[in-house]
């Protein structure tokens, strides 16, 4: 896993896409991310327009990510629940 990554925030959907797609022609293999960014379309965008044109496969990218407990409510498996 690379050492040093980019941070996504707080670029969404086609710049973000831009930014990915630029981050990797340039050597980046490592991204971080959060459910709370909101920039998962704009990555997966990225992911596979430079698999399509053959620049780099999905297996050569790591994606970083946190999960948000205030996106969570209590039946899900984030927070838990008695049951």
């Amino acid at each position: 896993m690379p050492h040093i990554g980019l941070g996504t925030y707080p670029f969404q959907g086609r710049v973000m896409a831009n930014l990915v797609k630029d981050a990797v022609n340039v050597g980046y293999r490592l991204f971080d991310t959060s459910d709370d960014y909101r920039g998962e379309f704009g990555i997966g965008l990225a992911i596979k327009e430079l698999a399509d044109e053959k620049v780099i496969s999905r297996e050569d990218l790591f994606i970083q990510t946190k999960i948000s407990d205030n996106n969570a409510y209590a039946y899900e498996p984030l927070k838990g629940s008695p049951l």
